[in-house]
């Protein structure tokens, strides 16, 4: 009995402890070789990252040496002033689940293509306005149509980043 208390105080322990280890990196400025490059530090580690975008979430880079997408959560990063600053020049992308940009790509293509079903419609006014209204309702939906696919777009671009550091 004696064993497994003082098995699972050590166990209740060392679970604590491990979860209290989270990471926390910093994001920098800094001058190489004439340009400015975005540093990533953890301790005494430096890597230079290209910062692409960030969601409300996470931030998305690239490393230097590869072209990969990395993604590290806000909660993982120092918020500091520099850290703001740098982030003012970045594109913010609006965070979608899987269930959001589904839908979000579904109404428009649906919209999209019910106006195309409909403009043949306006060829019975049987003037100039018919056959205009006709290609101008098309080229909208077709518009329409093309804005859709930037949803399915962004969410295949969150998905495919990898968890820094994986």
């Amino acid at each position: 009995m004696k064993n497994y208390l003082l098995t699972s105080i050590l166990l209740l322990s060392f679970l604590f402890s491990f979860s209290q280890s989270d990471k926390k990196y910093t994001v920098s400025e800094a001058v190489y070789d004439n340009t400015n490059v975005c540093l990533l530090n953890y301790k005494e580690t430096n890597i230079k990252i290209d910062i692409d975008f960030f969601t409300e979430k996470n931030l998305f880079f690239r490393i230097s040496q590869n072209n990969k997408l990395y993604k590290i959560p806000f909660s993982k990063i120092d918020n500091t002033e520099q850290l703001s600053n740098i982030l003012s020049t970045k594109n913010t992308i609006e965070y979608y689940t899987n269930g959001m940009a589904l839908n979000q790509f579904s109404s428009q293509s649906q919209f999209a293509l019910i106006l195309q079903i409909l403009a043949p419609s306006l060829l019975f006014l049987k003037s100039d306005v018919g056959i205009y209204g006709t290609l101008g309702v098309s080229l909208l939906a077709t518009i329409i149509h093309i804005d859709a696919f930037r949803h399915l777009k962004t969410f295949a671009l969150i998905e495919s980043a990898i968890e820094y550091p994986y």
